[in-house]
């Protein structure tokens, strides 16, 4: 059975560890990369690099409105249940989030209108939160689901306008062009390994595939740089980073072994997250020496000041 290369402090969450052990008694744990899990995450980035005086905010990159509307529309909940009912409010907790600086987060148009959304992808945020809905579908449907990946992509390219608009793209530093950036990409990186999915009352749903994974990545990487990288190669390490999580969890599921011993295997392995999160900052976006194929390959910038609006499947 594979083994994790290394450890991290801190415990795995419920979702991941618990539900596939009957015998395992149920305990509070930090559950980093879902909202409930928020504080134990600015502890594990402040760990990291002192957080300073930003105030972080926890985001949500499947819109936490999208995500009870489509339960609502599949009968999943009561037609009633919102963020401010009880059932609404627990669902959402169990959500993927990741921190973000608090002033980027209130002009997501994700966040709302009250802060007035300014040359940002979407003019407002009803169109947004229906962009999103319509993706949950196309990804749930029974022929030709669409890739599960493509709410977390629609997040990015939300958080691509901010910074482009704000001149905060850049190739330069690895994970974004300023401390605060940076820790919020360690953040989303983290959240994609752990790869909770949104809990439905039928159970954990839309959790991503490997490729998936690498797809919400890459996202990422093209938001706080402004371009397309140029090799293939580290996007395939990461791959291969998150073909091995997915076929080591998989294996300690199917052990006999008991529930404490198979926590601790989940445990560090799920520490793989943290190294592909430092593979896919350190994307390679301008020069490739170690890769052959990319030499004369063609360099895009992925200008969103230009992009037509046309056309809502684009977003």
């Amino acid at each position: 059975m594979a083994k994790a290369k290394s450890q991290i402090k801190g415990r795995a969450s419920h979702a991941e560890l618990n539900k596939p052990y009957a015998d395992a008694p149920p305990e509070k744990t930090d559950a980093i990369g879902i909202y409930s899990g928020r504080k134990s995450e600015i502890r594990r980035l402040n760990s990291l690099s002192p957080r300073r005086s930003v105030v972080e905010e926890a985001e949500h990159p499947i819109s936490a409105s999208a995500i009870l509307a489509f339960m609502r529309e599949r009968g999943d909940i009561d037609p009633d249940c919102s963020r401010k009912t009880k059932e609404g409010r627990h669902l959402v907790a169990k959500a993927p989030t990741f921190q973000v600086a608090k002033k980027l987060h209130r002009q997501h148009a994700g966040t709302g209108n009250r802060h007035g959304l300014k040359d940002r992808g979407w003019e407002e945020s009803a169109s947004y939160r229906a962009d999103q809905l319509v993706a949950l579908k196309e990804s749930t449907r029974s022929d030709n689901p669409q890739s599960r990946s493509i709410p977390f992509q629609l997040n990015q390219l939300e958080y691509s306008y901010q910074l482009a608009n704000g001149e905060l793209q850049s190739n330069e530093m690895a994970g974004g062009s300023t401390p605060e950036i940076r820790r919020s990409t360690n953040s989303y990186f983290v959240m994609i390994g752990r790869n909770q999915g949104i809990r439905t009352p039928n159970g954990v749903e839309l959790q991503l595939n490997p490729e998936e994974q690498a797809e919400a990545n890459l996202a990422r990487v093209v938001a706080i740089t402004g371009t397309w990288p140029k090799s293939p190669l580290a996007h395939r390490k990461m791959l291969n980073e998150y073909n091995m999580l997915h076929a080591t969890k998989a294996d300690i599921q199917a052990t006999d072994d008991g529930w404490r011993n198979r926590r601790k295997a989940m445990i560090s392995t799920l520490s793989r997250t943290e190294s592909i999160s430092s593979i896919s900052s350190s994307m390679k976006l301008d020069d490739s020496p170690d890769d052959p194929g990319a030499e004369g390959a063609p360099h895009h910038r992925y200008d969103l000041r230009s992009r037509s609006r046309s056309g809502g499947a684009e977003r």
